[in-house]
């Protein structure tokens, strides 16, 4: 039974609370990915973020598969509280932060955002029925992902004005806003017991349906860390922290701009007239007419545009086409198949990305590393 159903709550009581928990938590995501990013790249060049790729993917899709969500365990409100707690920490420290503790900065934000988008979609998914599904999933991510555009003009505003430091301490008060609207969203409707992991995994495999969901899902965060890499990589190698921080919070502005252009004008005509199948196989197409684009003429602006498709692709394009492909699922298999593709997969499919890099580029990336570490051992000695 879905929760909607067990608490007779209207559609708009139901939609309203979600796209505002949504708006608020993107909003301070996109600032404090803004952040970590740039606090990274200015210490150590791109060669620490395939490593990061993988510990990220390695701890997050274990998380995703141990944690569990519900009426008086992990909610995503209680965990946009933690991650609050973090960025005022690091609102703080930022001034005198390590090079080691940007890396623990920049792997927290990473788990404490996937895990949180993996416990929202799930309550969001039971609290809506397979025929509302359409609907209301367009309307949460359309909505939600204003806060993309949100979050990335006032980062661009702040990080002008008064630095780095300043992003850690608005995408603070964004969460600490969403874990408040988050108690809106509760249904008296008790979750239905999780399985243990070994028999989640077992449903997984004997399913072709879900081993179709599970390889779609780890082939596009496969192209996502290669993406994401490129991007980053010619951003270090040009711009301070300072400006790095700038064009990534314009990044999170076209992002947000294009998935909710997409999702409130064109999703739902697009679905209606192509079918889901059809508007999945378009999405690779589009991607690899940008990254051919970006590969001839190689500048900062081509590969920004790159990553503002593949983010809009991963945030928008896919998060609802996966959603509506998890809907016509049994209810006792919707949450195992979705923290098995959307939380380990997808994290196993980053990190093979992450080890690809190492593989494909070890030379270039040690002597990268061997010289960011140099510079380490510089910044202790000034102190």
């Amino acid at each position: 039974m879905h929760l909607a159903e067990a608490s007779g709550r209207t559609w708009p009581a139901r939609l309203w609370p979600a796209c505002l928990f949504f708006l608020l938590f993107i909003a301070g995501i996109a600032m404090l990915k803004s952040a970590t990013n740039a606090l990274v790249l200015s210490r150590f060049q791109a060669a620490a973020l395939p490593w990061l790729y993988m510990a990220s993917a390695l701890i997050a899709g274990f998380l995703a598969v141990v944690v569990r969500s519900g009426k008086r365990r992990l909610t995503p409100g209680r965990l946009a509280i933690f991650g609050a707690f973090v960025a005022l920490a690091a609102t703080v420290a930022i001034p005198r932060l390590s090079p080691s503790l940007a890396l623990g900065f920049y792997l927290l934000v990473e788990l404490v955002s996937t895990q949180v988008v993996l416990l929202f979609w799930g309550a969001v998914g039971d609290a809506f029925d397979a025929r509302e599904s359409k609907r209301a999933f367009t309307w949460i991510n359309g909505l939600g992902m204003g806060g993309a555009v949100l979050g990335g003009i006032v980062a661009t505003l702040l990080v002008k004005r008064s630095g780095t430091e300043s992003l850690a301490l608005g995408g603070a008060m964004c969460l600490l806003g969403a874990a408040l609207v988050w108690p809106l969203h509760r249904s008296d409707a008790e979750p239905e017991p999780r399985k243990k992991f070994p028999r989640q995994w077992a449903k997984v495999l004997d399913s072709s349906y879900a081993r179709f969901l599970g390889l779609s899902v780890f082939g596009y965060a496969l192209v996502q860390s290669l993406v994401d890499f490129v991007f980053r990589q010619r951003a270090a190698s040009h711009l301070s922290e300072t400006a790095m921080a700038s064009l990534f919070a314009l990044h999170q502005v076209g992002t947000g701009i294009l998935c909710v252009a997409f999702q409130l004008l064109i999703a739902e005509r697009l679905l209606r007239r192509l079918g889901l199948q059809a508007f999945l196989l378009g999405v690779p197409v589009l991607l690899g007419g940008a990254a051919i684009g970006a590969a001839i003429v190689p500048s900062i602006w081509t590969t920004f545009g790159l990553k503002v498709l593949e983010s809009a692709v991963s945030w928008s394009f896919m998060p609802v086409a996966m959603q509506l492909l998890y809907a016509p699922l049994a209810d006792s298999l919707r949450d195992s198949i979705r923290r098995i593709s959307d939380g380990l997969l997808k994290k196993v499919g980053n990190a093979f990305g992450g080890l690809l890099l190492v593989v494909v580029a070890s030379r270039a990336l040690m002597q990268c590393w061997s010289s960011s570490r140099s510079q380490h051992y510089a910044w202790s000695k000034v102190r």
